[in-house]
């Protein structure tokens, strides 16, 4: 493509021609990188193209340049006809219209893309943001609310909630039953939710049980441990102590249970950072409770020599023998 877009003294047909026989002999050809080209390629060969891939019914091709080229009328032409099936083209060309503000037709588009596109093909968040946006642009507030609502009962993203108070949603009203919604997806949804919202005393109360929302906490993660390792940093900073102390001890039982030394050095560290919070916080009672939680691990895992090896490097003061462990420190 370089070598193209030197070539200056070739006219835009000669040039277009060329990229188009490449595309034909590389399957995995990407039309939408010509975008990084458009400066040296320039707009006219890559209308040339359009119309070459028009002629041979690659419409769904021609689309991608129509967008690239910012001919927001050629695109929307092309949709009409009922050939494009790149759904995320379709939400760039929506993207195109809001901003030369016709919302009234990016609004048309994304309901037919809704009703002709399979459910799982859609990407909703994306899809509801620019519907939204639309809906607002249009004054038209209440509808904008219910798709907000309803897109965040599939998909419980914040960004979502923050479209419900964009379009005149009341925080403190509404929260609850957004959160209910979140409940409904899912403990890791729910939590995720929470905090990118920062109610991270509610985060709190649901770990420790304290919570008055039915929502069974994990025994044990079976992924996202950035994300629980994260949360527990932050709740500690926040002032949370019990809950981050409990995150970091589930996770390291959770990287235990799998039965591979490889992750022990984790499992110490989680361990270690847990003895830490609770050393941190200072109250009563806490080596105590440290130490218990320490033992009962090694009663049911006394025989993973590795594991208590790299917890005795980890954890200062941690004194492990037959007769059991101490934690003098």
């Amino acid at each position: 493509m370089a070598a193209l877009a030197q070539q200056k003294e070739a006219s835009p047909e000669v040039v277009a021609r060329k990229i188009y026989a490449l595309a034909q002999e590389d399957q995995w050809f990407e039309f939408e990188r010509l975008a990084d080209w458009r400066g040296e390629l320039g707009t006219e060969t890559l209308r040339t193209l359009r119309e070459l891939l028009l002629q041979d019914g690659h419409d769904d091709k021609a689309f991608i340049l129509s967008l690239v080229i910012r001919d927001v009328e050629g695109a929307r032409i092309l949709f009409e006809r009922g050939n494009i099936s790149n759904v995320n083209a379709v939400l760039q060309l929506c993207t195109l219209l809001i901003d030369e503000l016709r919302a009234p037709e990016a609004i048309t588009i994304l309901q037919a893309l809704k009703r002709n596109t399979r459910e799982w093909m859609l990407p909703k968040k994306e899809w509801a943001t620019l519907l939204v946006n639309a809906l607002l642009e249009e004054g038209r507030q209440e509808e904008a609310r219910q798709i907000a609502e309803d897109t965040f009962r599939q998909v419980p993203d914040a960004s979502l909630w923050r479209l419900h108070l964009k379009s005149g949603g009341d925080a403190g009203q509404d929260f609850e039953r957004y959160l209910l919604m979140a409940i409904a997806c899912g403990v890791e949804q729910t939590v995720q939710f929470l905090a990118d919202t920062e109610h991270y005393a509610l985060i709190n109360d649901l770990i420790t049980g304290r919570s008055q929302y039915a929502l069974a906490f994990p025994q044990v993660f079976q992924s996202a441990f950035s994300f629980w390792r994260t949360l527990s940093s932050t709740l500690q900073k926040q002032g949370f102590t019990a809950g981050a102390v409990i995150l970091r001890r589930r996770l390291a039982e959770s990287a235990i249970s799998t039965a591979k030394s490889q992750y022990y050095p984790s499992a110490a560290s989680d361990a270690k950072q847990a003895i830490d919070y609770a050393r941190a916080a200072g109250e009563a009672g806490w080596r105590e409770e440290a130490l218990g939680w320490l033992q009962t691990l090694h009663g049911e895992h006394f025989r993973k020599y590795a594991l208590w090896k790299a917890m005795q490097e980890k954890i200062p003061g941690l004194q492990v023998a037959k007769q059991g462990i101490t934690l003098t420190e």
